[in-house]
């Protein structure tokens, strides 16, 4: 199993959390995976924004535009 050092400031941030012990190995664990999902989340946002990018401007529709429809379409409601 590989092993990472804490800064000590962190490791003191954690145990004001109130995680000790045992504890704190799990509570950096749920951390790291909570830290992996979220990053997954941003990359898969990123793309979608690229992929939307492109299609728009395959369209010829400007950020304007699309604003534009979505406030005109937002006030008609």
């Amino acid at each position: 199993m590989s092993q990472i050092q804490i800064p000590d400031a962190l490791l003191q941030q954690i145990e004001a959390a109130g995680v000790t012990g045992a504890a704190v190995d799990a509570f950096v664990q749920q951390a790291v995976r909570e830290k992996l999902v979220a990053d997954q989340r941003r990359t898969k946002f990123f793309s979608i924004s690229d992929e939307m990018r492109a299609a728009m401007n395959e369209q010829g529709l400007t950020e304007q535009q699309l604003l534009a429809e979505f406030d005109a379409l937002r006030r008609s409601t």
